[in-house]
């Protein structure tokens, strides 16, 4: 068999491929964190002593923190999937940003506000 007989055969069957909706992703992503939000509060399992955490500075670096590194992995990866970019710079950025958490997280213990 040629090669362009091959080729011809294997792409006889071919349909166009929708093109990738980040908006489309981004709301099927949002859809699935208002899921989990919603289970995790119908558990229960909330501290108890969520009232006196909220007056601390530790308690929100950790809910910013961890939000920031959500948001900026969920976007590196959705630009993963296009087949023509690289998430190399996106990894960079995110190192970056883990460091300056780790560094402000340094300074409110050394503030003595955690």
């Amino acid at each position: 068999m040629s090669s362009d007989l091959l080729l011809d055969r294997l792409v006889d069957e071919l349909r166009p491929v929708r093109p990738s909706n980040p908006r489309r992703q981004l709301a099927i992503l949002l859809c699935l964190a208002a899921v989990e939000l919603a289970g995790f509060l119908a558990l229960g399992t909330l501290r108890p002593d969520v009232a006196a955490a909220l007056g601390r500075a530790a308690f929100w670096w950790k809910m910013g923190g961890l939000a920031l590194l959500a948001a900026f992995g969920v976007h590196i990866a959705l630009g993963s999937f296009n087949p023509v970019s690289s998430p190399r710079s996106g990894l960079r950025r995110w190192a970056v940003l883990v460091a300056g958490l780790f560094l402000v997280g340094w300074v409110i213990d050394v503030a003595g506000q955690g």
